[in-house]
C-alpha cells in the first residue's frame, strides 16, 4: 500500500515538473514568435519592464538617402538560411519595392492621361477606340523600360540585427541620372516619331493610303512609347516634364489615324463564313475602319476570307472512348482595291475535340471567334509589315 501510495505521489510531482517545463516554453515560443513579428518593420520590442530597443534599419538612412534626390527601397530578409541567401533576398526585396512604386505611379499617370484626352472633346469615338487598343499594348513596353531604369539601382547599406537574426538592405536609385537617362531616349522615339509622321503625309499625298494608315499606326506607337518614358521620367524627376515637351501628341496622331481609316472602305468575302464574319466586322470596325458589305471606292480595301473545317475521329487513351477533334483554319487576304494586289495575308487557327463532331465544330467556332476578336488586327497590320523606310 505505501509502495503504491509513493508511486502514485512520484507520478504526480513528475507531472507537475512536465507542466512547468511545458509552461516556460510556452511563454517562450511566443517571445520568440513576436521578436520575429516585429522585426519585419520599424517597430518595438519589449525587452524587460525597465528598457526597450528599436528593431528595424537605422533610423540614420532616410536622412543619408533623402527621397528629393533618391527613391528608395528596403529590403528584409531573415538569416536563418545563411548570410548569403539573407543578402540576395533581401536585395531582391529592395529592388522590387522601387520597382513596383515606378510602376504604379506611372500606372496612375497613364490613367489620368487617357481620361483626359477622352474628356477634352478632341477625340471622336474612333479615335478613341484607337487610342485605347494602341495604349493596351504597352504593357511589355513598360515592364522591358522599369527594367532597365532599376538596373541602375544601387545596393547603399545593409544592417544585420544579430539578435533578431534579420538582414536589412537599401537600395537606391538616383532620381536625377535615372532620369537624365529616360530623356536621351525620349528625344530617340520623338524623333521617330516625326519621320515616321513626314513619311505618313507624303504617303498620303501620293493617295497609298494603305500605306499612309501603317506609317501613321507606327507614328502612333512611337509617340505612345515616348508618353511611357515621360511619364517614368517625370515620377524619378518632375522638372523633367519641362525638358521633354513634345512637338507631337498621341491624341492628334490618333485623330489623324482614324480620319484615314475612316476614309477607306472595307468590305469582307467569303464563302460559308457564318458568325466568323460577324467577328471580323466588330474586330475590324473595333480598329477605326469603315466595314461595308461591298467596296465601291477605289481606295478600299477587302478581306477576301476563305474558311476550312477538318473533323476526324480519335480515340481517347485514358477512356477508351472514341471522340471528335476539329480544326479550324481561317485565311485572309488584304487586297488593295486601288491596286487589285494583295497586300498581305494571314491565317488564324483552332481546334478542339468534343464527343461528337457537332460539338466539336462549334467549340472550335467559339474558339476561332476569340482569336479574331483578340488577334485579327494586329495580325493585319503584321501580314502588311510596311517598313518605316518605305
Amino acid at each position: 500500500m505505501n509502495v503504491n501510495k509513493l508511486n502514485g505521489n512520484k507520478v504526480i510531482h513528475n507531472i507537475g515538473l512536465e507542466k512547468g517545463e511545458a509552461m516556460r516554453l510556452f511563454f517562450a515560443l511566443i517571445g520568440f514568435s513576436a521578436a520575429i513579428f516585429c522585426s519585419c518593420g520599424y517597430t518595438v520590442v519589449k525587452i524587460s519592464d525597465t528598457e526597450s530597443r528599436p528593431v528595424g534599419p537605422p533610423p540614420g538612412w532616410p536622412v543619408q538617402y533623402p527621397s528629393s534626390r533618391y527613391l528608395t527601397g528596403i529590403g528584409v530578409s531573415s538569416t536563418s538560411w545563411g548570410m548569403w541567401v539573407a543578402l540576395q533576398r533581401a536585395s531582391d526585396d529592395a529592388r522590387a519595392e522601387i520597382a513596383r512604386t515606378i510602376e504604379s505611379r506611372v500606372e496612375s499617370r497613364r490613367e489620368l492621361f487617357m481620361r483626359s484626352s477622352s474628356s477634352s472633346g478632341h477625340l471622336d469615338d474612333r479615335s478613341n477606340r484607337i487610342l485605347r487598343a494602341e495604349s493596351h499594348n504597352l504593357s511589355s513596353f513598360t515592364r522591358v523600360s522599369t527594367d532597365q531604369i532599376v538596373s541602375g539601382i544601387e545596393f547603399k547599406e545593409k544592417h544585420h540585427d544579430q539578435s533578431e537574426r534579420v538582414l536589412y538592405v537599401l537600395a537606391a536609385l538616383d532620381r536625377v541620372a535615372a532620369s537624365e537617362r529616360l530623356e536621351r531616349q525620349i528625344k530617340e522615339f520623338d524623333y521617330r516619331t516625326a519621320l515616321l509622321r513626314e513619311q505618313a503625309r507624303k504617303q498620303e499625298g501620293a493617295q497609298d493610303l494603305l500605306v499612309a494608315a501603317q506609317l501613321y499606326r507606327k507614328a502612333l506607337g512611337a509617340s505612345l512609347q515616348a508618353d511611357v518614358l515621360r511619364q517614368q521620367a517625370s515620377v524619378l524627376d518632375p522638372r523633367s516634364e519641362s525638358r521633354t515637351d513634345s512637338r507631337y501628341s498621341s491624341a492628334e496622331l490618333a485623330v489623324k489615324l482614324g480620319a484615314l481609316l475612316g476614309s477607306m472602305e472595307l468590305s469582307i468575302t467569303g464563302n460559308r463564313l457564318g458568325a466568323i464574319e460577324g467577328a471580323i466586322q466588330q474586330a475590324m470596325a473595333g480598329a477605326g475602319f469603315s466595314v461595308r458589305e461591298s467596296s465601291a471606292k477605289s481606295t478600299g480595301l477587302t478581306l477576301r476570307c476563305n474558311l476550312n473545317t477538318t473533323c476526324y475521329p480519335v480515340l481517347d487513351l485514358n477512356s477508351k472512348q472514341g471522340s471528335y477533334m476539329c480544326l479550324l483554319s481561317l485565311g485572309v487576304k488584304i487586297v488593295d482595291n486601288r491596286t487589285g494586289r494583295i497586300a498581305g495575308e494571314t491565317i488564324l487557327l483552332a481546334n478542339s475535340n468534343a464527343g461528337n463532331q457537332a460539338s466539336a465544330r462549334d467549340r472550335a467556332l467559339r474558339l476561332l471567334r476569340r482569336e479574331v476578336k483578340e488577334k485579327l488586327l494586329e495580325a493585319f497590320y503584321e501580314a502588311l509589315s510596311i517598313k518605316a523606310s518605305r
